[in-house]
Parts: C-alpha cells; structure tokens; sequence
C-alpha cells in the first residue's frame, strides 16, 4: 500500500492483482453529471461487429472457469 503516487509493474500473464479495499474512496458525483449519464449513449458491439470469431470469446472461448464466487473477508 503506497501513501502517495504510483507503482508501475510489469509482470507475465496470466497472472494475479488484488488491492484492498481501502486503496481508494469513490468521488460522489455531482447533479450535472447524473443527468449526463442518464442521456449517455453506452455503444454495444457483438463478435461480428468487431470482426471476432463466436467461439473465441465468452464461456466457450475462455481457457479458465470460475470454480466458485465468495464476499472478501472483513
């Protein structure tokens, strides 16, 4: 945990990164930036937009499976 500025990695994939929860506080945003995310237009693209081939991308294409999900410790 650093106190102050950056620390710049560089690793082999795959591999693993976990921050605690204190590393950062979320800014509250304020009303004008509500209402523009409200009219904000989130673009959706599908494999075929992009150009990907269907079964190397999603369930099928990864190489890794999620073996269970639970809430970080307190």
């Amino acid at each position: 945990m650093l106190e102050e500025g950056y620390d710049v990695c560089e690793l082999d994939l795959p591999a693993v990164i976990s921050a605690v929860k204190d590393l950062n506080s979320p800014r509250i945003p304020s009303l004008r930036s509500k209402m523009a995310a409200k009219k904000a237009e989130v673009p959706v693209w599908s494999e075929s937009d992009l150009g990907i081939d269907p079964s190397a991308v999603g369930r099928d294409g990864s190489s890794t499976r999620v073996m269970g999900v639970r809430r970080p410790l307190s």
